[in-house]
C-alpha cells in the first residue's frame, strides 16, 4: 500500500486522485417496536398469524400514507416476533421512517373484524433491548395474574403461555 494511503481513516469519502478508497460500510439502522395487542372483546384468537398482522399493518400504511409511505417503509418492514397468547409482537422498521410505522400501528382499529387497539410499549434500536422489555412486561403480567383472583387452572395456563 502506498504511504499516502496508510494513514487514511476507514470509511473516508471517495477520493478522485489515485486508486479509489474503500467505500464506508454502513450498517442498516433499524428501530424495533414492542407492541401489545389489546383486543376489546378480551378473547384470544389462535387462528391469527404473523402474516395476518403484517397484512393489516401494510393496509394501514397504505391507507394513511399512500404509496409513498409504503415505498419508504416496505424495504425494512418485518414482523420479528408474534405471540398471540401473550398479545406481544415485535416489528422492525428502518430508522428514517419509524415514525410513519408507529403512526400506522396506533391507527389500526380492527384485525380480522375484531376491534383492537395497539399499544407501543417500547421502541429501541436493538432487538435485544426489545426482548428484555418483553420479558419484563410478561413477568409483570404474570405477577398481576398471580395476585388476582384467577383460578388455579387459569394461572397455570397463563404461566404456560409465557
Amino acid at each position: 500500500i502506498n504511504a499516502e494511503y496508510r494513514g487514511r481513516v476507514h470509511g473516508a469519502a471517495f477520493n478522485d486522485s489515485g486508486p479509489p478508497s474503500c467505500p464506508a460500510k454502513m450498517r442498516f439502522k433499524n428501530r424495533y417496536f414492542l407492541i401489545e395487542l389489546c383486543f376489546k372483546d378480551g378473547r384470544i384468537d389462535d387462528s391469527m398469524t404473523k402474516l395476518d398482522f403484517f397484512n393489516v399493518l401494510k393496509d394501514s400504511i397504505i391507507l394513511n400514507f399512500g404509496d409513498y409511505g409504503m415505498g419508504c417503509v416496505m424495504q425494512s418492514l418485518q414482523i420479528k416476533y408474534f405471540n398471540i397468547p401473550t398479545n406481544i409482537c415485535i416489528v422492525r422498521s428502518n430508522r428514517d421512517d419509524y415514525r410513519m410505522v408507529w403512526s400506522a400501528l396506533t391507527l389500526i382499529t380492527n384485525i380480522k373484524k375484531r376491534p383492537v387497539s395497539l399499544r407501543v410499549i417500547h421502541c429501541s434500536g436493538t432487538i435485544r433491548s426489545c426482548e428484555k422489555e418483553a420479558l419484563a412486561f410478561n413477568a409483570h403480567w404474570l405477577d398481576v395474574i398471580r395476585a388476582s383472583r384467577a383460578t388455579i387452572e387459569q394461572k397455570k395456563r397463563a404461566e404456560a403461555t409465557i
